[in-house]
């Protein structure tokens, strides 16, 4: 008899982040066990349906998430960063009251490399101590989750540091237009020696000087180094717009317009030569390919995950300078041969690390 999953995370929302770590999760305990049955937790059950090759249910229907519950032998929660008060304050009791109501009815829990925290809130902080002890196990992406867990008091299940999941994740097959031109691009530019550098933003509380620092580095990039600026927007409800304004004072840049899977968007990181990165998943997207990068962060998270492969963020989201960007990016530009293998001897230790989370929640079933 085939083990079935629910998966409970921010899916079904086109936010390519949390969409990677739901396709790497589904790929990865595919991976494992062939005939595991999965059913995901969606605010776009048909999309997620059909792009994924799995069951799905509305997210925000009580009757539907109840039904799916039962069906389940084991709830995941996760990945990504649920367990944080910092976007919404809604966030912690959606996701805690879905695992409540799975120990309601006697399933097993796992929370799946998580990112926990900042929870500022008092409840907040009651509730991840109070509903986290009662899962059976638990998987944090950094060091920092799992500290704060422990502060909080959070300490009868198995808990194990592990490894953001989207690390896994393999370039999909893509043959769209964007595609098609940017390998004709990378033709000329290989010719040419032009460097193909990709920025992915993300608007932040209102904060402005980034975006000017951005926006100038790029200019210099163009003039000084003849480079092709490509705009990523990981979360297109949220970043076109900035993408948009962005290319308006770069003329020539490239905005990506079209919906892709994850793995597709992946297929899209290989052929660049550099990713200026702010939110999490644009960075790891970068790390996966083996695509030297720059960070800027706006999370601890995002300060995790560089640590995790021996990096450290160029700047803090509130104190980026448009001289210490470019001077940094044309320094790792002219190392890049040592950049790819650094990334690469540190991927391969993380890479091991992913596959222990669909392994631990796995044998929670056997």
């Amino acid at each position: 008899m085939s083990k079935r999953i629910v998966l409970s995370g921010y899916y079904g929302f086109d936010n390519l982040g949390d969409e990677a770590v739901l396709q790497s999760i589904i790929q990865t305990l595919k991976a494992e066990d062939p005939d595991v049955d999965i059913l995901v937790l969606s605010a776009n059950p048909a999309v997620t349906a059909e792009r994924y090759g799995v069951k799905a249910k509305d997210r925000w229907n009580f009757f539907q998430v109840l039904s799916a519950l039962k069906w389940a032998d084991l709830l995941i929660s996760g990945g990504g960063s649920l367990l944080q008060d910092v976007t919404s304050q809604k966030n912690i009791p959606y996701y805690l009251g879905v695992v409540a109501m799975a120990r309601a009815l006697k399933k097993k829990v796992a929370f799946y490399a998580q990112g926990i925290g900042p929870i500022k809130g008092a409840l907040g902080r009651s509730l991840t101590r109070l509903i986290a002890n009662r899962v059976q196990l638990i998987t944090v992406r950094d060091q920092k989750s799992y500290e704060l867990l422990i502060e909080l008091g959070v300490d009868r299940p198995t808990m194990k540091v592990t490894v953001d999941p989207v690390v896994l994740l393999k370039p999909g097959p893509l043959k769209n237009n964007e595609y098609r031109q940017i390998l004709e691009l990378k033709k000329k530019c290989s010719i040419s020696h032009r460097p193909i550098i990709g920025i992915a933003p993300r608007p932040w509380q209102g904060l402005k000087g980034y975006y000017e620092a951005l926006v100038e580095t790029g200019r210099r990039l163009k003039e000084k180094k003849d480079a092709e600026i490509i705009l990523i927007p990981m979360h297109p409800e949220k970043d076109l717009k900035l993408c948009l304004q962005i290319a308006d004072q770069l003329p020539g840049a490239r905005v990506l317009k079209e919906k892709y899977r994850p793995d597709q968007l992946l297929a899209f990181y290989k052929e660049l030569d550099f990713l200026i990165g702010i939110r999490l998943h644009a960075l790891i997207f970068a790390a996966t390919v083996h695509l030297p990068h720059l960070g800027i962060t706006y999370d601890p998270k995002v300060n995790g995950f560089l640590n995790q492969i021996g990096d450290e963020p160029i700047a803090d989201i509130e104190n980026v300078e448009a001289e210490v960007l470019y001077r940094e990016v044309v320094r790792r530009l002219k190392d890049k041969e040592g950049q790819v293998k650094r990334i690469a001897k540190a991927m391969a230790s993380l890479r091991k690390e992913a596959r222990e989370n669909a392994r631990l929640v796995l044998n929670l079933l056997d």
